[in-house]
């Protein structure tokens, strides 16, 4: 990790408990009404007392029984870390994540929470230690105290968008996501879309999030009417299934910057993209990907081949969230607001920290590790012991 200790950090024992967060309204999404969030919460312990946390946050985020496969093997990935340096922990990890040895949003707790752990070892903060280049005693710079992150709007239809958008632009967010790939005929989409644009007015930029809903033909259609409304994006227009070749006729069909979220999974398929020249910008999700270092690394390759990053949530609590904010505010990289608005969509944050929204800027915690502290209490309440 390029950061000394003169005390070693030992890994003495991974620990989780699993909750069930209910959202305080429908979440829609091209893939239908969402109404809950199962996840866990992972304790890690050095030998020196340093606690940890960190979080699982596996999609779709709806089901319990891909939750319980993302925890069928956190007792083997424990008893293969507990005993080892944090830092040779990080580095079986990385491993385990090329591998496609664990689930990855395990292998993204594990990380957040050992890197928690780690940072308060060393009474410095997630960004600080994520911001150390390899062969450094300290960060390489100053890391920004606030991330820009983006509005959503996931409205099924026109009015309930407008009266959303209109929402978001009075409370000072400089960027809006609109969930689309669900208006038939496809047309819809185009009037949606100029309706909100009217809303928020010209300054906002406005991103489409398709969620892979769109064939060739009607992604071109769509895209094609929304370029006069100034789309900064669109995420994910054709389904994950489309190949190379389909990527590229899009990006050539359409003068709208195309984004991809659910095709890139992991570090190989993120280089097929870049590779594949079919992308102006890549969407990280760092609990899809393995963790907050193999986003690091997808990030950075992208950047050397001129492709914008911009990391997202999977609608965590505050642990994930908080992980993630550490994490862009690490990286000179992240230029583009961020999707980590997401906390007012849960019942509950499962942390003693508030992390509002202040005119489309969330603070980063500043205190040593992730900056924020479980609260036990509301853990327990949403904690789930077998299928409910």
């Amino acid at each position: 990790m390029g950061i000394s200790s003169t005390e070693p950090a030992i890994i003495q024992s991974l620990q989780w408990r699993c909750y069930r967060l209910p959202l305080r309204a429908g979440f829609t999404t091209s893939q239908g009404a969402l109404a809950v969030r199962y996840g866990a919460v992972i304790y890690a312990t050095l030998r020196d007392g340093q606690k940890g946390i960190g979080e699982v946050a596996p999609l779709p985020f709806h089901e319990w029984s891909v939750l319980q496969r993302a925890m069928d093997a956190a007792s083997e990935l424990a008893a293969n870390l507990v005993g080892r340096p944090v830092e040779q922990g990080l580095l079986y990890l990385n491993r385990c994540a090329l591998s496609h040895r664990f689930h990855a949003s395990l292998l993204c707790g594990v990380d957040m929470a050992l890197l928690d752990a780690l940072g308060q070892h060393w009474n410095r903060s997630l960004a600080s230690v994520l911001a150390a280049s390899p062969d450094a005693s300290s960060t390489s710079a100053v890391q920004p105290t606030s991330v820009l992150v983006n509005a959503v709007i996931a409205e099924d239809n026109l009015a309930d968008s407008v009266r959303t958008a209109g929402l978001v632009a009075t409370a000072g967010f400089r960027c809006v996501k609109m969930k689309v790939g669900i208006q038939r005929p496809v047309e819809r989409e185009i009037e949606l879309v100029r309706a909100v644009r009217d809303c928020i007015g010209p300054d906002l930029e406005l991103r489409l999030d398709a969620n892979g809903a769109w064939s060739l033909s009607d992604a071109t259609t769509v895209l094609n009417g929304c370029a006069p409304y100034h789309i900064q994006y669109a995420e994910q227009p054709l389904p994950v299934s489309a190949g190379l070749p389909e990527m590229r006729a899009l990006r050539q069909r359409t003068r709208v910057p195309l984004a991809w979220d659910e095709t890139v999974v992991d570090l190989s398929s993120a280089r097929r993209v870049l590779a594949g020249e079919v992308a102006d910008v890549l969407v990280i999700k760092p609990q899809v990907v393995g963790g907050l270092r193999m986003s690091r690394q997808i990030i950075q390759e992208a950047a050397t081949h001129g492709v914008e990053c911009v990391l997202t949530s999977s609608i965590e609590s505050g642990i994930g969230i908080a992980a993630t904010l550490q994490l862009a505010s690490a990286l000179p990289e992240i230029h583009l607001a961020c999707g980590l608005g997401t906390l007012p969509l849960l019942a509950n944050d499962l942390i003693h920290e508030a992390l509002p929204v202040r005119s489309g800027f969330i603070s980063v915690p500043q205190t040593s590790g992730l900056g924020v502290t479980l609260d036990e209490q509301a853990l327990t309440s949403y904690q789930v012991l077998s299928m409910p």
